[in-house]
């Protein structure tokens, strides 16, 4: 029979030990899965909220490009003669023409409208229904009017509108002026579905349900993968990133999407000088798939060294007992 002080000073080896040995394995196993969560979830982050800018940066290069190509149509002389006559058939032959111009042509531009200071659609190439000609353009005089005639700024961009002529689709519209002898004759309108946008965040590096999509200064979808762009308008200006994005905020969270139900890792922010949100999202359990598992593997490491510890402290506390005997 072990007497009791002798049992407790067994206990009492074993436990320091146990901790000599469990003290720097805890320390040094919480150092590494802290360092291992910051680094591998500022890498996920990081990548997210790159292809995010990158995104952005595309969006922002090809709009640019689609308003100097559409002001490039509005400098050319013919144009601005036929149009400071009204004679709007010439007009349409010059922006055949032009169109027939290989420096000239843009695939994005799905029409080419001609419309008078009233805001009445007189022509357009390709051309539209007998019935559509003297239409008023429907962001006449609400839209453009004030800033292409009255502030004379040098282009406007339409949020996703649905055309008002044949074909009925979902279009962005670009409005640039014509000067002739420094007054304003009319006005060139390109028409860009909003289908076109769509290749711009197709090879984004992300999982396998990640995705970019891009919204207008409104919050309404111009491409999303899980939207057609033949159904009607989708607004996500309640979505928080959208929210932020188009509000001139950039950053990445971790939110909850309520139209599509799913968390989601969200870096936003605004496409340069335009206002539209650019979204790069993939889900929470996709996103952090590689550090959670690492993770994981870091745990299961500190348990089974603890395990084996408290194995060798009941090994030092049977030698103890042994020893101390009578």
């Amino acid at each position: 029979m072990i007497e009791p002080s002798l049992k407790r000073k067994a206990l009492t080896v074993a436990a320091i030990v146990f901790l000599v040995l469990a003290i720097p394995t805890v320390g040094v196993g919480a150092w590494y899965y802290r360092s291992f969560n910051a680094d591998l979830t500022d890498q996920v982050t990081s990548h997210i909220q790159t292809l995010q800018a990158l995104a952005a940066k595309a969006v922002a290069l090809r709009l640019d490009k689609l308003v100097e190509m559409a002001k490039s149509y509005a400098s050319q002389p013919t144009l601005q003669d036929a149009m400071a006559q009204k004679a709007w058939s010439r007009g349409i032959i010059a922006v055949k023409t032009l169109q027939d111009n290989p420096a000239f042509y843009d695939y994005y531009f799905d029409r080419i409208f001609l419309i008078g200071l009233d805001g009445k659609i007189n022509g357009a190439f390709p051309g539209i229904a007998a019935t559509d000609i003297g239409t008023v353009d429907s962001g006449y005089p609400a839209k453009w009017s004030g800033p292409l005639l009255v502030d004379h700024a040098s282009s406007y961009i339409s949020n996703v509108v649905l055309r008002s002529v044949s074909p009925r689709i979902n279009v962005i519209k670009i409005l640039v002026p014509v000067v002739k002898d420094s007054a304003i004759v009319g006005v060139l309108r390109f028409d860009i579905p909003i289908n076109e946008f769509s290749n711009l965040g197709k090879n984004a590096e992300l999982t396998s349900d990640g995705f970019v999509y891009f919204v207008d200064a409104t919050g309404q979808i111009i491409s999303h993968p899980k939207i057609s762009s033949d159904s009607p308008i989708v607004s996500f200006a309640s979505v928080p990133s959208v929210d932020r994005a188009i509000h001139g905020q950039s950053g990445i969270d971790i939110l909850y999407n309520s139209l599509e139900q799913e968390t989601r890792v969200t870096a936003y922010g605004q496409v340069p000088g335009y206002g539209w949100g650019v979204i790069a999202q993939e889900p929470v359990d996709e996103a952090f798939v590689t550090r959670d598992a690492i993770l994981k593997t870091i745990l299961i490491m500190i348990l089974t060294s603890l395990l084996v510890e408290v194995g060798i402290a009941a090994v030092i506390f049977a030698k103890e007992t042994r020893a101390t005997r009578p």
